[in-house]
């Protein structure tokens, strides 16, 4: 009996280190086997929101007045648009009041286009004194006719009226002013006396 417990407490021990031995073996294996992958991250797609350049009305409204020209309409009721003219077309160009030149009526030797031409060029004072009349009366219109007579040297020695139409009497002195104030070539042979008339006009 002695021998039979010996024996058997021997077994015993010979199982149980083999099943330690097994398991050992069992939990190396599970170690070295590769994990799968792990599944991707989805990504949720990005929202496009629109803006107020290609949205539908009343969709995608700008948070901040910099993101589009805009306009605005003012007390008075003018409409004010977006830098660079209503809705961004480009400055409104300022009307300009017109003047324009009549038949001019030359006596001397001076060529009438050497004349017409020095005067054209002083145009812009003219218009000055036009723009100074509407200033009083913005509806006023009218003819100055003036004439002035060029001595040897080239200078205006003398300035007149010939018969303006012009309402406004302020508009005329000062046309005959500036004229005044002009300098022609040295006429040949005496001196040159002009009747110009220059009309002025609403744009």
């Amino acid at each position: 009996m002695q021998v039979d417990r010996l024996q058997f407490l021997a077994l015993t021990s010979f199982i149980a280190v083999g099943c330690a031995s097994s398991n050992a073996r069992d939990l190396k294996q599970i170690t070295v086997v590769d994990l799968p992958p792990a599944p991707a991250k989805s990504v949720a797609p990005t929202a496009v929101v629109p803006t107020a350049l290609n949205a539908p009305t009343g969709a995608g409204l700008p948070t901040n007045e910099e993101d589009v020209p805009f306009a605005t309409v003012e007390a008075s009721g003018t409409l004010r648009g977006a830098p660079g003219g209503i809705g961004g077309m480009g400055p409104t160009p300022r009307k300009v009041p017109r003047v324009r030149e009549g038949a001019a009526i030359v006596n001397g030797r001076l060529p009438p286009e050497v004349i017409q031409r020095i005067v054209r060029q002083n145009f812009g004072r003219f218009r000055m004194c036009y723009e100074s009349g509407l200033k009083r009366d913005p509806t006023i219109e009218g003819k100055v006719a003036v004439r002035f007579v060029i001595d040897t040297n080239g200078e205006v020695s003398s300035v007149s009226d010939a018969g303006s139409t012009m309402p406004d009497k302020s508009i005329v002195s000062c046309v005959q002013r500036a004229l005044g104030g002009l300098s022609f070539p040295m006429p040949e042979g005496g001196i040159v006396t002009v009747v110009f008339p220059i009309v002025f006009s609403l744009p």
